[in-house]
């Protein structure tokens, strides 16, 4: 994905998990790419699965601890 993508969804990401955080009190937050950005959030998702800041639950959804 190209840096221009990313610049572009990364605000729309961080504002969707943003407002996962203040809406509940679980301990995990779970991103929805559907629901944030759609396909282009893939690649940005990916990126932390691989930095270990958030796993896999199942195909689209993404699983964030709080804590990180």
């Amino acid at each position: 994905m190209r840096a221009v993508t990313i610049k572009r969804y990364l605000p729309a990401l961080l504002l969707y998990v943003q407002r996962r955080l203040e809406g509940g009190r679980d301990a995990v937050i779970s991103v929805r790419t559907r629901d944030a950005c759609g396909v282009a959030v893939y690649s940005l998702m990916m990126r932390l699965v691989e930095e270990g800041l958030a796993r896999l639950h199942k195909q689209g959804v993404y699983l964030i601890e709080r804590g990180l």
